[in-house]
């Protein structure tokens, strides 16, 4: 499974995944408490929680994608993904950093593993 495969980058998408599990799963239990006069903060949360919510999701499925097809390119656009959607709920930017870091690690990785193949393969 690892094989030509960055390990870093693995560790990237297990982090993104747990990040995005954690994100829908505090959203909705957010959504399912009784609030009574909160409506205007549960509907400004709302809209500022959405579109971080769909970026990470979209950077998590480029960022395994980019693990399956060996493709450093997917990496590096999942990572600026990432880093995305930390500037758009500036909040929550904490918990993305280490997301970010290791995305540009395993970009870097993935990249020279890449590099060395097809240096080998033209040998």
């Amino acid at each position: 499974m690892f094989k030509q495969r960055s390990n870093i980058l693995f560790i990237t998408v297990i982090l993104g995944l747990a990040y995005c599990i954690y994100l829908v799963s505090s959203f909705n239990e957010l959504n399912n408490q009784d609030t009574t006069g909160d409506d205007f903060f549960i509907a400004i949360l709302t809209i500022l929680v959405i579109p971080h919510l769909v970026v990470t999701a979209l950077a998590t499925l480029l960022i395994f994608l980019s693990f399956i097809f060996k493709n450093p390119g997917l990496a590096l656009a999942s990572t600026i993904l990432y880093l995305l959607a930390a500037i758009l709920f500036i909040l929550y930017a904490i918990f993305l950093l280490p997301v970010i870091i290791f995305g540009f690690i395993g970009y870097r990785n993935q990249k020279k593993i890449s590099h060395q193949q097809i240096q080998n393969s033209t040998i």
